[in-house]
């Protein structure tokens, strides 16, 4: 019996605090980007949009990411766009992203969008295409 109240104790005061499991729900979704071929050495800029579910604290900033030519997020991983907003619940947000001119082509890039506080990582990522730039035209003089 006194196990039970303590349990319960507890529990009330995880809740008055808003220490919940409902607090730690907080879960990051990419949806379709806005562009999603690029040619590489070009550039270019383009919008990631993102859902959110659960509160996200004061000072928190979204990261958008790209992996590596490999699709990988690793070292090399490059931020490519950041979003600072004010704590919310659910919302759906838009990061403007920069694709630097100086990446090599290829169809296996993706990205993600982390958040910093809590620190968090979409639970999805979307595929970009970096396609080699045109060749430049020759002229012949007849």
């Amino acid at each position: 019996m006194n196990g039970r109240l303590l349990y319960l104790s507890f529990c009330i005061c995880l809740g008055a605090l808003g220490l919940s499991k409902v607090s730690f729900a907080q879960t990051i979704t990419i949806s379709a980007l806005s562009s999603n071929s690029i040619c590489a050495g070009m550039g270019g800029s383009f919008f990631v949009p993102f859902s959110t579910t659960g509160a996200f604290t004061a000072g928190n900033t979204f990261t958008a990411q790209l992996s590596d030519a490999n699709g990988v997020f690793s070292g090399t991983t490059l931020t490519i766009g950041t979003l600072r907003v004010s704590p919310q619940t659910a919302a759906t947000n838009t990061i403007t992203v920069t694709i630097p001119s100086t990446l090599v082509a290829s169809s296996n890039y993706k990205i993600r969008v982390i958040s910093s506080t809590p620190s968090r990582t979409s639970t999805n990522s979307q595929s970009v295409f970096l396609n080699a730039p045109p060749s430049q035209p020759t002229v012949t003089v007849p």
